[in-house]
This record gives C-alpha cells, structure tokens and sequence, in this order.
C-alpha cells in the first residue's frame, strides 16, 4: 500500500510539469547556449507557458557555469516550480554560504504552481480534411512558379484567401518556396494568416530558416506567432536567431503568443458569437493522440474556454449560442471579455450537456439577429433536424438574404472525431462547407 501510495503521488507531482521530451530539447539547447544570458532568455521563454520539478530545474541550472547565472535563472523559475515540497535538492549545486543564503531567500518563497497549459503533454494533434485537393493546389503551385514578378504571385495569394479552405502547414512550406524575397515571403504569410489551420513552433522555426537576415525572421515572427497551436513548446524557435540579442527580441514577442484554436483559429474580430451544437451525437467519443478520451462536446467546450480566456481582451464583445432541439443563448447580446464575464461563460460552458436534435436554422438566425455581431462561428457534427427550416437549401438561401445585409462572415467548423450511429459525416461537411462558401467564411473540417 505504502509503495501504491508513493506511485501516486509522484504522478501528480509529474502530471503538469513540462513533458519529457520537450524537457530534454530544451535542456539540450541551453548547453549548447554560448552564453549565460541566452540560456537564461531560453529558460524565462519556456517558463512563460511550463511549470517544471525540481528535478528538472536542477538539471537546468546544472548547464550554468557560474553561481551568479544559476542564481538569476532560478529567479526566472521560481514562480513556476511544482513541488516546491522539493527545494532542497537545489541547495545542492551550490558550495559557498553566501550562495545558498541567496538560494535559500528565493525557494523560501515559493509556493506551487498552476499548470499554465492544458496538460503540458505532447502536443495535441487533430486531423484537418477542409483543404485544397492535391490537384487543385499544384495547379496553384504551377501559377506561382509561371508566375514572373512579385505582384502577380501576391494577386495569386489574394486570390487564396477568396476559398473557404484553410491550408495545412505542408502547403504553407510549399507557397513560400516560389518566393525568392523575404519580403515577399511575409506579405504571403500576412495575407493568409486566417487561412493558415494551424502551425506547430517547430515548423514555424522551419519557416524562418527561408528568411536570410535577423530582422526578416523577427517581423516574420511577429505574424507567424497567434498561429502556433502548442505555446508550450515556443522556446524552440529561438535556435533560428544567433546571436544572443536577437534571441532577446524573439522571447519578447513570444511573450504575447496566443494560441491559436485547431477549432476557431484565431479571433481578431470585436463582436463576435460563438454557435454551439449541443445535440446527442455530441456525446460521441474518441480518444486524443495524447490518450485522452473525450466527448465531441467535452472536447469543443475545452477549446472554446480557452479561446475565450486566452484570445479575446476586453475591447471584444463575445455571446454564446448552444442548439438541440432548440436554442439558448448565453447572454442577451454581446458583451465585454472582461474577467467577470469571461468567468461566466466557462461556468456556463461547463454546465452543458448533449441531448436532441440539431437546430441549424433558429441559431444562425438568432446569431445574425443581434446588429454588433461581426463574425459568427458555428460548430456542429450534423445535419439539420429541428427548427423552423430543416431543408439544407433553404438554410443556405436565408444565409444567403442575411449576408447580403449585414456582410458577417459564418466560419465554420465540422467537428467529426468519433462515431456516431446517426452520423452522415460527408453530408455534414457539404453543408458547412455551403455556409462558409455562402458567407465568405472559413470551413474547418476535424476528424
């Protein structure tokens, strides 16, 4: 019982602490670090989204040379240590009584630290299938190739971001290599920003490695970093950048990352509702890369309280809109992100449940009822059965008459992880792809 016991909670002492892997990257990057204060710029990029052990700060500050450097990065730390019941293992690198008076001064502070990310695991991964067919984008490849001058490739881009469907990393690296200037190369980035599903911080540091100069990477950096999806990992980009002030640079516009929803994306908006299908299929389960098994719904409330806590600041106004058999909304009209409001809503979210039908017509009404609104986005795993209008070419004829007044774009998402017995996933597709392609939206599909 007692070896049980000793298991158990050296798990939860481990559960949040940055993920291993991840860990030893880091650590291998701080020992090749030519100097104190680029290991200690590493060291405060990873600690702005990890908590860590004991254990693994020790292993850090084992790569510091000097008492003085060691001292200044526990400093960096020491706010996000997770077993602070451990601190006594750091006394141990340090030999002199006026270092471990300042050792000791520091970890007599600490205190435990909450996990700043989800689940600081290996990073999350989800199946994108709303993108360009291989055939239609080598045809794309192909113009951008024939394509002689700077303006006419950037015409094609603009051309891009007319469809509905986003672009997965492998095609991003691919439109990049038919420009030769680096230039060029942002005013592409810029350009499809919301077009762009998702981008991990190692591909982002492979696309900074087709910029020539310091300055061209951290203007790229300051518009790839809202598409990084695993924030924790970030401190990875800064081996693109050698010397150490420039590594400086990068860690502060890391600083400021949000990430970027595999759901939403990223919300740039100011009046936005966000439309939620709570219907029973909702409830269908599937198991993450990470070993997670979740529900549709489980899932999609997750990402979405993220996305209001991490993405929306206070100038943007935000509603909920949940659909079954009929709709609720979680507020009257918009309202400000504030943190009171922002803390309702995920107790809201929290509180909901699947059950009955899908009610596609009553909640995109409801969503362009309200004159604020400026981007609606809509989620569901179904087809329409509820509501004043379950006819799919009559819903998309409303969208069409709505649109026409207002200009809101409908992006849309397709969420399709797990098995339903009532699932019709091609047809649920066809169908947020209309809505999107109706509106000027932007079409997710994740299965």
């Amino acid at each position: 019982m007692k070896i049980l016991f000793f298991l158990l909670f050296f798990v939860s002492l481990s559960l949040f602490a940055m993920e291993t892997n991840s860990f030893k990257k880091l650590n291998k990057q701080i020992k090749e670090a030519g100097f104190a204060s680029e290991q200690i710029t590493l060291i405060k990029t990873a600690a702005s989204t990890n908590t860590f052990t004991c254990e693994q700060i020790k292993s850090l500050l084992e790569n510091m040379s000097f008492a003085n450097d060691q001292i200044e990065a526990l400093k960096t730390v020491s706010k996000r240590v997770e077993d602070p019941e451990n601190t006594d293992i750091l006394l141990e690198l340090f030999t002199f009584d006026s270092d471990k008076k300042k050792v000791t001064e520091i970890i007599s502070n600490i205190t435990e630290a909450k996990p700043l990310t989800q689940q600081n695991q290996i990073p999350l991964i989800v199946n994108h299938t709303a993108i360009w067919t291989k055939a239609d984008f080598n045809n794309l490849i192909d113009k951008l190739k024939d394509a002689s001058f700077s303006k006419d490739k950037l015409n094609i881009i603009k051309d891009i971001t007319k469809s509905s469907n986003g672009l997965n990393s492998k095609q991003i690296f691919s439109l990049l290599e038919t420009f030769g200037f680096g230039n060029d190369m942002l005013k592409a980035i810029s350009m499809l920003d919301h077009h762009i599903l998702e981008l991990y911080s190692s591909q982002v540091s492979d696309i900074l490695k087709a910029f020539s100069f310091s300055g061209e990477k951290l203007e790229a950096l300051k518009v790839l970093k809202n598409m990084i999806v695993d924030a924790e990992n970030k401190f990875v980009i800064l081996d693109q950048f050698t010397f150490g002030s420039d590594k400086e640079k990068a860690r502060k516009i890391l600083e400021s990352v949000k990430p970027r929803s595999f759901i939403y994306g990223s919300i740039y908006t100011k009046h936005v509702v966000f439309v939620v299908d709570i219907s029973g299929s909702m409830a269908a389960t599937f198991t993450t890369n990470q070993k997670e098994q979740l529900t549709r719904l489980n899932f999609v409330i997750r990402e979405l309280k993220k996305v209001i806590s991490e993405q929306l600041d206070e100038e943007t106004e935000f509603n909920i809109i949940v659909f079954s058999d009929g709709i609720r909304q979680w507020q009257s009209s918009p309202v400000p992100a504030n943190s009171k409001n922002v803390q309702n809503a995920i107790e809201y979210l929290s509180k909901l449940k699947a059950n009955g039908g899908t009610n596609i017509y009553d909640s995109l009404e409801k969503a362009f009822s309200n004159s604020k609104v400026d981007s609606i986005y809509f989620l569901t795993d179904g087809q329409p059965t509820a509501g004043v209008r379950k006819d799919e070419a009559g819903i998309i004829e409303a969208l069409i008459k709505w649109n026409s007044k207002t200009n809101i774009p409908v992006h849309t998402t397709a969420f399709l992880m797990g098995s339903f017995s009532g699932d019709n996933k091609q047809a649920a597709k066809k169908l947020m792809s209309a809505i999107a392609e109706a509106t000027k939206g932007i079409f997710r599909s994740i299965e």
